[in-house]
């Protein structure tokens, strides 16, 4: 489980650095990562169903994979997945 934990982080990471570079005006330290598939960015759809689609059904496939050895990991991950996964069909506007 910690394997694919890792993985979806690296994706995470990578998605996330690879459409922030392809925007010019995105700054780390002062913008959010959900302003990359904010509403009518050219980048809505793909950062969307590339990035915060995957990651968020990863990580709520790892809370249920763990919902009987660590309830408080279990919750964090279920939580945190269904937070990307509900990103793409309401983005920041």
């Amino acid at each position: 489980m910690a394997y694919f934990l890792l993985a979806i982080s690296i994706y995470w990471a990578l998605g996330i650095a690879f459409y922030a570079s392809k925007r010019e005006s995105y700054d780390h330290s002062r913008d959010t990562i959900s302003e990359l598939g904010e509403a009518g960015s050219a980048y809505e759809m793909q950062v969307g169903y590339g990035v915060f689609v995957p990651v968020g059904l990863g990580l709520m496939a790892m809370a249920y994979a763990l919902h009987t050895s660590d309830q408080h990991l279990s919750l964090l991950c279920g939580f945190m997945g269904l937070g990307y996964f509900l990103n793409e069909f309401f983005p920041c506007d």
